[in-house]
């Protein structure tokens, strides 16, 4: 299909019209002979929001994550890249090893096709876990685990690294434009590396190319960095025209005792949703099956939410949704506890009249998961959503009090008889927006 403009008997003919952004098709005109199918000719090529399936042993799918090519420093710098223990087909998970006499093994997200053009001034976030080998031996050099450099055409380093996690004698820290001090803003202390080994560490970057960067670290060690005012330019190469994303393990040769690292929900976003994730969902992959979050709500030792208690040594939700599986209501606290009820009627709205709170405690069963805090209830409702009631593609994320002077979501507002949560997805697809709800 295309158009004909003429202008004094002169004709010009218009058609396979396009404009690409950073992260994919913007718009585009119908075309008049098929696409080629580049994924075919070229390689590996997702399509954004793409959740990654595993490779065999439940491995991440790299040449899928980060593009055809992401492997190729991995063998040819002498490190090695098998399966985990741990891997499961909804989190597949890659363990990185990488000898004493060698230097790194790590994969690199690429650009072009299959890959990513990460641009100056726009926002992305990045997320993944990781967990070194229980022990894990570092030295005064640096191990590097995640960094991002720089590049220019044909993915020309450019300067060093301008942001990577490190870790040495002094613990984890985050170096940013690759300055050796051990203090940044947000980061009081550098975290401890003897609690990280052997257990995961799940790490959050949070940036606007150019402008701003803050990287949180929580699971077995909390922590917050942020890019420090005084290195200019902020989270930028200026000789750069993209960014290089890089994660596995690189240390000093001979300097260190053998490494193993291991990687899972891996996750990249853009300015316009998700781009590839390697999981189902996030390291929590919410409530079970059939059951509804409601939040994390604040209980009170004069108005307990929920009547009975149950303590356990491996606590989890699954674990306390089946104690309590004939109560319509259930939650966990502390980390161990796990509380059932029936609440006042069956009434939701009255769950929160103590108000919502912070729910921050692993559960004492699985570390990657969410039971509660100080007073503070991660609460659920039994039988009341089912795997079919949520559009595919989307997520759940619980039921929140709304304000009509300050509303949760504000960009665009539809109201229909007939309204289903396919058809508030479609607005919410319309309007590129990362949230979307029906009241």
């Amino acid at each position: 299909m295309g158009f004909r403009v003429t202008v004094h008997d002169q004709e010009v003919i218009y058609q396979d019209i396009s404009i690409e952004g950073p992260n994919g098709i913007i718009r585009t005109s119908p075309t008049s002979d098929p696409p080629i199918d580049t994924c075919l000719t070229l390689g590996s090529c997702p399509k954004s929001g793409t959740t990654c399936p595993p490779s065999s042993g439940s491995t991440i799918d790299w040449n899928c994550m980060f593009g055809a090519g992401s492997l190729v420093e991995v063998q040819a710098r002498g490190g090695t890249l098998v399966s985990c223990s741990s891997g499961t087909d909804a989190e597949p998970c890659s363990r990185f090893i990488v000898p004493k006499e060698q230097e790194r093994a790590e994969v690199l997200a690429q650009k072009g096709v299959g890959g990513f053009q990460f641009a100056k001034g726009e926002a992305y976030i990045f997320k993944y876990s990781f967990r070194a080998k229980d022990g894990m031996k570092v030295s005064g050099s640096s191990t590097r685990i995640g960094q991002m450099k720089g590049v220019s055409g044909g993915f020309q380093l450019k300067g060093n690294p301008l942001f990577s996690v490190t870790a040495n004698n002094n613990g984890i820290n985050v170096r940013f434009n690759n300055e050796e001090s051990d203090k940044v803003e947000g980061m009081d202390d550098t975290l401890s590396w003897e609690d990280a080994t052997g257990e995961w560490v799940h790490v959050e970057i949070r940036t606007t190319f150019g402008k701003s960067m803050e990287v949180y670290f929580s699971g077995a060690v909390e922590g917050k960095a942020v890019w420090p005012s005084s290195y200019k330019p902020v989270a930028w190469n200026d000789d750069a025209d993209t960014i290089m994303f890089k994660l596995g393990l690189y240390h000093i040769k001979n300097k260190v005792a053998d490494g193993e690292v291991e990687y899972k929900n891996i996750s990249i976003q853009g300015p316009n949703g998700l781009l590839r994730t390697s999981s189902v969902g996030d390291s929590d992959h919410g409530p079970p099956q059939g059951i509804m979050s409601l939040g994390c709500v604040k209980d009170a030792d004069h108005d307990r939410l929920l009547d009975n208690i149950y303590r356990f040594e491996d606590l989890t939700p699954e674990k306390c949704s089946k104690y309590c599986e004939s109560e319509p209501f259930f939650g966990m606290q502390y980390g161990s506890e796990c509380w059932c009820g029936t609440g006042a009627g069956e009434d939701v709205e009255d769950m929160f009249r103590h108000g919502s709170a912070t729910c921050n405690m692993a559960c004492s069963g699985d570390k990657d998961k969410t039971c509660g805090g100080s007073w503070a209830m991660s609460l659920y409702q039994h039988g009341s959503a089912s795997p079919g009631d949520i559009p595919e593609g989307t997520r759940y994320l619980g039921c929140f009090k709304d304000n009509r002077f300050n509303r949760a979501l504000s960009s665009k507002q539809t109201s229909s008889n007939d309204m289903t949560l396919e058809s508030t997805g479609v607005l919410y697809i319309m309007n590129t927006g990362s949230l979307f709800a029906a009241e």
